[in-house]
């Protein structure tokens, strides 16, 4: 489970309020860069190379690479 799907899930079980899960959010965001420059160290540290997080070219086309759902048929069930 993601950071942001985790406190959404932990606020609503404390049912806090909405500024509450803002801050739970924004603290797991920042979990998130803390992860991801950690990756980033550990995989220079073991190929001595410089990197970090690059474009998603499906953004830059437009098509922002998002999997999309099949039209339902009108024989098959309806989806959520």
């Amino acid at each position: 489970m993601c950071g942001g799907t985790a406190a959404i899930v932990r606020a609503g079980s404390a049912r806090l309020p909405v500024s509450g899960l803002l801050a739970e959010v924004q603290g797991d965001a920042l979990d998130e860069i803390r992860h991801a420059r950690l990756c980033f160290a550990v995989a220079h540290a073991l190929d001595g190379k410089t990197a970090g997080p690059g474009d998603f070219p499906e953004v830059r086309a437009g098509t922002r690479g998002l999997p999309t759902r099949p039209s339902p048929s009108p024989s098959s069930p309806s989806m959520p």
